[in-house]
This record gives C-alpha cells, sequence and structure tokens, in this order.
C-alpha cells in the first residue's frame, strides 16, 4: 500500500466548503484515510468555457484558491476532456497552472487513457503527482461487465496509475451494488497489481452501510461520493450532508478498526 487511502469528496466549488469539511473530518486522526477533496474540470472549462454542469464545476481560475495546505487532505482534480489523444498534454498545462497550490494528482475520469500517455506525463513531471483511473459503467461496458477482463485492462498500466476507483454511477448518484463492486475489487486485487483500490457510485449520508462487507475484506479502501452530496433542486453542494456523509464514514472505519 504505497499511498494512504481515502474518504472522497467531488464537487467542490470553494475554499470555505473545504475548510469547513477538513476540519470536522481532521478532528479524528486515528483514521489513516485522508479527506480527499475533489475539484472537477473538464476539456471545457480549463478553457474557460462553461459545461453542462456549472454547480459542479468551477471557473478553471478559481481552483487554486479551493485547494488547503492540510495533511489529512489529498487535493484531486477529477479530469475528462473531449480530447483523449493529448490527456499528456493537458494535464502538464494544469500541473504547471496549479504548482504550488498544494496540488497532488489527477483523476481521470476517462475510459482506458493511452498507456504512453501517461508515461509520457510521469516522465515530465518526474513522477510528483498520484493518479487514480476511474472505470467507470463505460469502461466496464468495453470490457463486456466482465471484472477479469477489467482487472486485464488495469495490468497493462502497471505503476503509472496509484489508485483504481470502480464507479459505475459516474457522479449521479445511482444505487449502489454492494456485490458487484467486490467482484470487481477482487479481481483488480488477484491480478498481482499493486496499486491502491477504490469505489465509489451512490454514497452519501445514511448509505454508508452498503460499504460495511467491503471494509470488513478491504480495510484499506478508498471510497468517494459526489452525485448524493448535492442539493436535489439546485445541484449545489450541501454542506450538511457533506458532514453527514463524512460523520458516517469515520463510523464505519472506526467500528472496523475496533473489530
Amino acid at each position: 500500500m504505497t499511498k494512504p487511502p481515502y474518504v472522497g469528496v467531488t464537487g467542490f466549488m470553494t475554499r470555505s466548503q473545504a475548510e469547513v469539511s477538513l476540519a470536522s473530518y481532521s478532528r479524528d486522526l486515528s483514521i489513516p484515510h485522508q479527506l480527499m477533496v475533489g475539484v472537477l474540470v473538464s476539456s471545457k472549462t480549463m478553457r474557460g468555457e462553461p459545461n453542462k454542469w456549472p454547480r459542479r464545476y468551477p471557473k478553471f481560475a478559481d481552483i487554486a484558491g479551493i485547494f488547503v495546505n492540510n495533511p489529512k487532505a489529498l487535493n484531486l482534480i477529477h479530469y475528462s476532456t473531449d480530447f483523449p489523444d493529448t490527456i499528456d498534454s493537458q494535464l502538464n498545462y494544469m500541473a504547471d497552472e496549479f504548482m504550488g497550490a498544494h496540488l497532488h494528482g489527477f483523476q481521470l475520469n476517462m475510459r482506458w487513457p493511452a498507456v504512453a500517455k501517461l508515461r509520457a506525463f510521469h516522465k515530465d513531471t518526474e513522477r510528483k503527482y498520484r493518479i487514480v483511473l476511474q472505470v467507470g459503467g463505460e469502461a466496464m461496458k468495453q470490457c463486456d461487465n466482465d471484472p477479469w477482463e477489467v482487472a486485464s485492462m488495469v495490468l497493462q498500466y502497471g505503476n503509472l496509475i496509484d489508485d483504481v476507483l470502480i464507479d459505475p454511477s459516474g457522479g449521479l448518484g445511482r444505487p449502489f451494488d454492494t456485490q458487484k463492486a467486490l467482484r470487481y475489487l477482487r479481481a483488480i486485487r488477484d491480478s498481482g497489481l499493486e496499486v491502491n483500490l477504490g469505489i465509489a457510485g451512490g454514497l452519501g449520508p445514511q448509505q454508508m452501510r452498503h460499504l460495511e462487507p467491503i471494509v470488513e475484506e478491504f480495510p484499506h479502501v478508498s471510497f468517494d461520493a459526489e452525485g448524493r452530496l448535492r442539493d436535489p433542486e439546485t445541484d449545489e453542494l450541501n454542506v450538511p450532508y457533506v458532514l453527514a456523509y463524512l460523520k458516517d464514514s469515520k463510523v464505519l472505519l472506526r467500528s472496523k478498526q475496533a473489530a
């Protein structure tokens, strides 16, 4: 386990949201999981253009001000692009733009990025940034929804990725399927690849019971929430929902520590 696991919140829009969340989460230092502060960026918003989720994607110029320098914070840009063939140069651009802004890495919300492009990015940045590979519904479909085929695809990345996040919901808050998640996590673990494992999809306040069997078998699993942390009417990040989710997450992790 080369990197600490995390409890993730995706969709921060302001620094105050991040600070309040970190203040609540970091009161319990016994939990090894960091708080992943996830900020959404797309190839459109990187160019200063709006996309279809204006309440989830901050202005590109505002991102540096969101990230907080806190030892419990893992600050990640969650990036999706319309131009996967140049993903290395896009990541390089953001790495240069946010150098010194406490950026720790990137989650790639795209279907199976090219191995050569990730290798080029790491060479350019001297392996400085943590890379989370999101395996979403489209990536699973490309593998015929077969956990072993997904594991085979993940294996080709080797040490170019630090984490694999299984996320069939794509931030839309679809119901969590515990048994499906376990099948994918087990296949990747059994592939022999040394990589951190994560899960997302349908998590949020009063939903963490779904993770109990997973944390039992994978105590260092990371997890992330987005859709169920939004206000259903405005689609804005709802801080009380975030704090309730973080509280439930800590209760879950503490219970497994004590077991």
